[in-house]
């Protein structure tokens, strides 16, 4: 992914990958080879390799997912982190700071990153697939991306997180009522119910286009997670800014209440300095560690 800057010899474009920091690239529009010219960010290149991965549906459907690995192969599998991206209409297409598997991969983690149906990229049709059907669509089908991934003989199927922020975070949950694989949840600004972030989300207007009027509309109930559906074993991190003015703070309390009463390990993280994303570096670093702790502990060997 790149901006470019055209000039009447040349295109200057800064291009990343999500193997590839951002750098400055010089094309001379004559046609010779690109012309790296300034990488500021090299020392952060990553030493694992990345897999483009297939699942195949029965419907005939074919989804796409990234693979972050370790640069050597292992004599035993791996722990699996399953990424869920944010957006809705996004994909895991360059560089991030915020979300970069890479320090999860030096640890011996694989990350798996699926593009589910809604993500951008793949066409009109991929995004009416997932549109107004968040849960009954695009969560069976990323479901379905990772049990594909889970046959692999070098990923653990014991050992599986999922994790993701605002619809990455809703995902993550989501994927915990699907699969038994997965041992630890990490959402950040996720959310089950969505009637109650419509009604108080700043974003109403793009619920009210997605799934119609909030009183008048059943998708509302018939999307919603049902938290039971996660299994007592499985460790919750929920984690949410109190500023969060897109997705309501009182459901990070509301899903914590729930998971608690049902004996559910669940853990929360409030940050009162904090709107929708975590920006403030000495809160991330505050979550990575957390995060990186609870993987530690759950998907240990």
């Amino acid at each position: 992914m790149g901006s470019v800057t055209v000039t009447a010899a040349e295109a200057l474009v800064v291009q990343s990958r999500v193997d590839l920091p951002p750098e400055v690239v010089a094309v001379d529009l004559a046609g010779p080879p690109a012309r790296t010219l300034l990488t500021p960010a090299a020392a952060a290149r990553p030493t694992g390799r990345m897999e483009r991965i297939s699942h195949r549906a029965e419907d005939g459907t074919t989804w796409h997912s990234w693979l972050c690995l370790p640069a050597d192969e292992l004599a035993e599998p791996l722990p699996v982190l399953v990424w869920c991206h944010g957006g809705s209409l996004l994909s895991w297409i360059d560089w991030s700071w915020r979300w970069n598997p890479w320090p999860f991969v030096a640890e011996g983690h694989a990350v798996l990153m699926p593009d589910p149906p809604l993500s951008m990229g793949y066409g009109q049709e991929t995004v009416e697939r997932g549109w107004g059907r968040w849960s009954s669509e695009v969560a069976s089908v990323a479901a379905e991306q990772v049990r594909a991934a889970l046959r692999r003989p070098d990923l653990d199927a014991r050992r599986v997180a999922a994790m993701g922020g605002s619809f990455g975070g809703y995902l993550a949950l989501a994927l915990a009522t699907r699969l038994p694989e997965i041992r630890l949840v990490a959402s950040h600004a996720g959310w089950s119910d969505f009637a109650a972030v419509a009604r108080a989300s700043d974003l109403h207007w793009h619920w009210l286009r997605e799934y119609g009027p909030v009183e008048e509309s059943e998708a509302y109930r018939r999307e919603s997670l049902a938290l039971d559906g996660i299994d007592p074993g499985v460790t919750v991190l929920l984690s949410h800014g109190c500023a969060d003015q897109h997705v309501p703070v009182g459901e990070a309390r509301a899903m914590y209440r729930a998971l608690d009463t049902r004996k559910v390990d669940a853990r929360l993280m409030l940050l009162p300095d904090e709107g929708h994303s975590i920006e403030r570096a000495a809160n991330v670093t505050a979550w990575y560690d957390w995060v990186r702790a609870a993987c530690a502990e759950v998907l240990a060997a």
